[in-house]
């Protein structure tokens, strides 16, 4: 199977390394019955921090609606080159947020909260050095000197078409199942209100498109920026939740829809504040 991406080199493109850093993807390890299955992708989503150091994952909706509630929930993070480590979460330790309105057949608000109670799982996320994004502490652009600002935005998730088979190792390691992270320069970006809701539409620059984008649902939309357009002060700020394609174009091109994390912080998270 072709891969359509890959895990980015930090020599190659520092900011995709940035914005993977709170990056993970969830994948199921039994089915229904509690029996070990290969690996398959259930999305995406973005380690964050909520008022009161409540520790979890920001994600869509519809991909809350897939992570079982008990047994184990397979994970991946994608801060370093050996990211094909998999890691589990007792799934009967996680608590799901979902906002007023989402239920069976709803298309939006599509956005939730997976609150991880699992102290394990949480130290081997620490451990990895994945950044959990503070949403109580206040954002602005640090270090600004002229009217000079570059920035750019950038869709990360798990493409679950880019599933890979490592085979077993001389070492006695196991053959394992992993995927690949998507951290994809947007080069069109267009906002619009559906619903009432402020929503992103982005679409990825790459010069080979996946069939589908299937697994990227939960990812987060970035926008990383450099004060003065000097690389050194980067700042990344979270934007969004990704959680719809289009359908594709000719040349097998889809634009992807996220949340804008204003509506995400008014109607979700402010449930968390005292």
């Amino acid at each position: 199977m072709n891969e359509p991406f890959s895990m980015p080199d930090a020599s190659g493109d520092p900011l995709a390394i940035l914005a993977t850093a709170s990056l993970i993807g969830f994948f199921s390890i039994r089915d229904s019955n509690g029996n070990p299955t290969d690996p398959v992708s259930l999305g995406s989503g973005t380690l964050v921090r909520l008022p009161g150091d409540i520790f979890g994952v920001l994600t869509a909706a519809h991909v809350l609606d897939e992570i079982p509630t008990s047994g184990l929930l397979g994970f991946l993070t994608f801060t370093r080159q050996d990211s094909v480590q998999q890691a589990k979460i007792d799934a009967q330790l996680t608590e799901k947020f979902y906002p007023p309105g989402w239920g069976p057949g709803e298309v939006m608000p599509d956005f939730g909260f997976l609150q991880i109670h699992d102290r394990d799982a949480l130290s081997t996320i620490r451990a990895r050095g994945c950044a959990f994004y503070d949403l109580e502490k206040r954002r602005e652009i640090r270090g600004m000197t002229s009217n000079k600002l570059a920035w750019e935005y950038y869709a990360t998730g798990v493409v679950g078409e880019s599933r890979i088979e490592i085979p077993a190792g001389a070492d006695g390691s196991p053959k394992r199942t992993s995927f690949t992270a998507m951290a994809g320069h947007c080069s069109e970006v267009a906002k619009s209100t559906i619903g009432g809701f402020t929503i992103v539409n982005v679409q990825v620059e790459t010069d080979r498109h996946p069939t589908t984008y299937g697994g990227v649902s939960g990812g987060g939309l970035w926008v990383i920026t450099a004060p003065d357009g000097e690389f050194d002060k980067v700042q990344r700020f979270l934007t969004g939740v990704i959680f719809y394609q289009s359908d594709a174009t000719d040349d097998g091109n889809r634009s992807i829809r996220a949340h804008g994390l204003d509506d995400i912080q008014a109607i979700l998270i402010s449930q968390f504040r005292a």
